[in-house]
């Protein structure tokens, strides 16, 4: 009696996998019928069905991307999933794109995608905002404040103040130390970013020095846990973020390590953006204790805090059209944006700059002749904003670097209605992608594009290489969808450049070595290793680095044991202009920075010398 039971199961089994069988095939039928029956047929990699040509893809977009516009040309076409993607590689097919016309086609970045929707971050910010309403708000009062004159002062002044800072942990850690450049440039500048956008700092580049030094920094254990626990928190958003971008939802809701990852991830998006909106409520309320005669400090979420309010400290940016305050909501997107946008790109470019620069010592000299001409014999003098519009051949070196390294390979633009592009018609949703890593590299917009030669961003009519041709250097894309932080990462990136060179011969522990990178949003320089040489030994007590590398900071920046104190009693004052560490261990509780006590002096000194 079992015996037809069984047959009779297997009888079953056998009609829904044929079943299967059967529909699979028709799929795959019906799926390449529409495939080489479609209309504005444009060269590319044939896709598979469901995946498309996401197999192809192996973690490395630049090689990718060059690989297909080698294969098919400056235009074609390839599939991720089932969405078809236009890849554009010559700067006159991205002419309509970037075009700094308000009515632009291509003003939003990506198609819909429901992972962004759950993550809410397709309303707010500017990014991933698709409501374009809300997007031209967001960027109208984003733009201006992150670009205002104060705004970039104060980034040089406090990028100065960190850096002499990490110079007396780099003296610290001996002469014969190697520094993992990669790392130590990307805790400073999340330290510096997180400081400029909330006037909080994050203490990220103290918290790596404890890990990798016997001598530790005497900061609160438990302000350096809690600010850490912040930094990972919007880390984790990151990480987030790109996960919710790429992943289908049908995949988060049905594969269970991908719904474990997915759930665990929302729990840490609910966690930064309550952190966010603390401390934008915290800020609020210092705002109000503030007395009218006292003015306010321009970071970034003052600013935005205070736009089109009594307190308004953007010298009344708003028009017509923009009269409302901002709700903490989009404040918590704008943050959020500046503090993941404005670390990486930073970090890397400046990393990428270093390594270039020890390989071609002739542009390294024609740079350190640049500053000697802004900066005259002063190696102490303080580095002033309007200093560094003076020097273009550094500027030119930061273009070079980008073009060649292309820290975003690849920019997502997507037509909001039909449109045609080089004689292709295209549907509205089209999604395009800009292969900036072949543009910055092709043969028909460069002279020997794969030299490395900085002149040729050098204003000189007689040199042709100087005649950049149009939509050929999109490293901070462009048109009305630009990155808005250009300024602050020229002023930083120059800043550092002048801070770091004026100081130190900078030498790679090993020359031979190729250079490590991987990619995630952006390019990542990883485990660069130098060696930094002290050029010169300052009298000021802001260069407490002097002498050979490993040497004592100079007594002009020695603390005692009373400013050990104070600083340690002012950790965590977000009021504070800075915050002092000391390190303690063999170096006898020396300062690594300048005290409270003696900060009025040292600025009286800034302001009649002009030096640190």
């Amino acid at each position: 009696m079992i015996w037809p039971g069984l047959a009779l199961f297997y009888c079953s089994s056998m009609d829904w996998i044929s079943s299967i069988v059967l529909l699979l095939v028709f799929y795959i039928i019906q799926f390449y019928f529409k495939y080489f029956t479609r209309s504005n047929k444009l060269p590319g990699p044939i896709p598979l069905p469901i995946v498309g040509n996401s197999l192809q893809y192996h973690g490395n977009p630049a090689i990718w991307v060059s690989k297909l516009q080698e294969k098919y040309g400056d235009i074609c076409e390839l599939y991720m999933g089932t969405e078809r993607q236009i890849l554009l590689s010559n700067g006159d097919l991205v002419s309509k794109i970037v075009s700094p016309q308000t009515n632009n086609n291509f003003l939003i970045r990506i198609t819909a995608r429901q992972g962004l929707d759950e993550i809410d971050v397709t309303t707010k910010g500017i990014t991933f905002n698709r409501n374009l309403e809300s997007w031209s708000y967001n960027r109208k009062f984003f733009n201006q404040a992150i670009s205002s004159p104060k705004f970039l002062k104060q980034t040089v002044e406090k990028t100065q103040e960190l850096f002499f800072e990490m110079v007396n942990y780099w003296s610290n850690l001996g002469q014969d130390a190697d520094l993992n450049f990669s790392e130590w440039m990307s805790q400073f500048t999340m330290d510096l970013v997180f400081l400029m956008t909330t006037n909080r700092r994050a203490y990220t580049f103290a918290n790596y020095y404890n890990i990798i030094s016997e001598n530790k920094v005497e900061i609160s254990e438990g302000v350096l846990k809690e600010a850490g626990t912040f930094i990972r928190n919007i880390q984790s958003w990151l990480c987030a973020l790109q996960f919710f971008m790429d992943t289908p939802k049908l995949w988060r809701d049905c594969i269970p390590g991908l719904r474990k990852k997915a759930d665990a991830m929302k729990s840490d998006i609910d966690t930064v953006n309550q952190a966010f909106l603390d401390l934008i409520r915290d800020r609020k309320r210092e705002i109000e204790r503030t007395p009218l005669d006292e003015p306010l400090r321009a970071d970034i979420l003052t600013m935005l805090l205070t736009v089109n309010t009594p307190r308004d400290i953007t010298t009344n940016i708003a028009d017509d059209e923009h009269t409302r305050p901002m709700t903490d909501e989009e404040v918590r997107g704008n943050l959020l944006e500046a503090i993941a946008a404005g670390v990486d790109t930073t970090a890397n470019t400046f990393c990428f700059i270093v390594y270039h620069l020890a390989h071609h010592p002739k542009v390294k000299e024609l740079m350190i002749k640049e500053f000697d001409s802004v900066f005259g014999d002063r190696p102490n003098r303080l580095i002033l904003y309007e200093d560094l519009n003076k020097l273009e051949y550094c500027e030119a070196i930061i273009k070079e670097v980008s073009r060649i390294m292309s820290i975003v390979p690849v920019i997502f633009r997507m037509a909001i209605r039909s449109d045609e592009i080089s004689g292709h018609h295209f549907s509205g949703s089209t999604q395009f992608l800009l292969n900036s890593f072949a543009i910055h590299n092709h043969k028909s917009h460069w002279q020997n594009p794969e030299e490395f030669d900085p002149s040729r961003f050098m204003r000189d009519e007689s040199n042709s290489k100087s005649k950049v041709h149009n939509n050929s250097l999109l490293i901070f894309g462009g048109g009305l969808r630009m990155c808005p932080g250009k300024k602050f990462a020229m002023t930083l990136i120059k800043t550092l450049m002048v801070s770091v060179y004026r100081k130190y011969d900078v030498e790679l522990t090993n020359m031979d070595a190729p250079l490590k990178y991987h990619y995630s949003v952006v390019k990542h320089c990883d485990d660069l290793n130098v060696r930094t040489m002290t050029k010169y030994s300052g009298s000021s007590s802001r260069s407490s680095g002097g002498g050979s590398h490993g040497s004592r900071p100079h007594s002009g920046s020695v603390s005692s044991a009373k400013t050990s104190a104070n600083t340690r009693a002012n950790a965590y004052n977000p009021g504070a202009r800075s915050y002092n560490p000391t390190v303690k261990g063999n170096t006898g509780g020396r300062s690594a920075m300048r005290s409270h006590k003696t900060a009025a002096k040292n600025n009286e000194i800034i302001r009649d010398t002009g030096e640190w």
